[in-house]
Formats: structure tokens, C-alpha cells, sequence
């Protein structure tokens, strides 16, 4: 018997376990709830049956939302896949979530030129020169010169 989730959210942890399972997904959230009064260990407990009743090679994982004062829980099959979550909620740019998340590539590139549109979009220094070729970082600054 499930002591937080509801039939409806235990069916929901058993698509998103295969999802992770079976369909290449990284890492799949699937709720978060406010930390003040929840009992850590019965929420643990229900991701715990959810993953021993899918019999797959899943992990389940409990971390802080980047809401303060929430957390976030779901599954996973590599303990890199959370490592990057949290990382992500520090450190890294906004699209890799989407990656980590198992966007496609398309999805994500859409999501920057929208985000460069708001002006969101930090700007990696890239100069497209000869044909397809990018150049980043210090190095575009030369070719800027060059091509003037």
C-alpha cells in the first residue's frame, strides 16, 4: 500500500520507469511536493515499491527543487544522470536540463534561438566562417579580424 502516492501518480512512476527503462531516457521527473511536512522516508518508501513492482534496473531519486522549499523525485538508471541534475541546478546553462531530460536535439536548439530571442542567451563568441565551420572563444575574435 502506498503511504504518499495516489493509484494515479504510482501509474505515472511506472511510465516514467520505463520511459528510463526502455525508451533511453536519462533521468525522468515525475512530481515534486513542498519539503516542509513531507515524511521524507514514506515518499522514499513509495518510490521504492514503484521501482521493486516495474522489475526494471531503475533507480529512484529524491532531490531539491530549484523552487525553494520543494523537492523533485523520479527515476534514473545511471548515478551520472543525477549528478548532472544537480549539477545543472547550479552551475550549467539551462539547455543541458533539456539534454539530460533526453530532448532531441532539434527540441533543444529550438529552445535557444527562443531563448536568444528574450535575450537569455549567453553568447559563446561564434563566428561562422568558411562554409560550416563555427569558431569559439578567443579564437572567433581573430577571424573577426581577418574577414574585415
Amino acid at each position: 500500500m502506498m503511504k504518499v502516492f495516489t493509484d494515479y501518480e504510482h501509474g505515472r512512476a511506472q511510465m516514467a520507469i520505463e520511459w528510463v527503462a526502455r525508451g533511453g531516457k536519462p533521468i525522468v521527473e515525475i512530481g515534486s511536493r513542498p519539503i516542509d511536512g513531507l515524511d521524507v522516508s514514506a515518499l522514499a518508501a513509495d518510490l521504492n515499491v514503484c521501482v521493486s513492482t516495474s522489475g526494471e534496473s531503475v533507480r529512484a531519486f529524491i532531490a531539491p527543487d530549484i523552487v525553494e522549499g520543494y523537492c523533485v523525485y523520479g527515476f534514473y538508471q545511471f548515478e551520472w544522470a543525477v549528478e548532472a541534475l544537480l549539477m545543472q541546478r547550479t552551475e550549467a546553462p539551462d539547455w543541458l536540463l533539456g539534454s539530460l531530460f533526453g530532448y532531441s536535439p532539434e527540441a533543444i536548439d529550438r529552445f535557444r534561438c527562443a531563448s536568444s530571442e528574450r535575450g537569455s542567451r549567453k553568447s559563446l563568441g561564434v563566428r561562422s566562417t568558411f562554409r560550416m565551420v563555427g569558431v569559439y572563444g578567443p579564437l572567433a575574435q581573430r577571424v573577426q579580424r581577418r574577414n574585415r
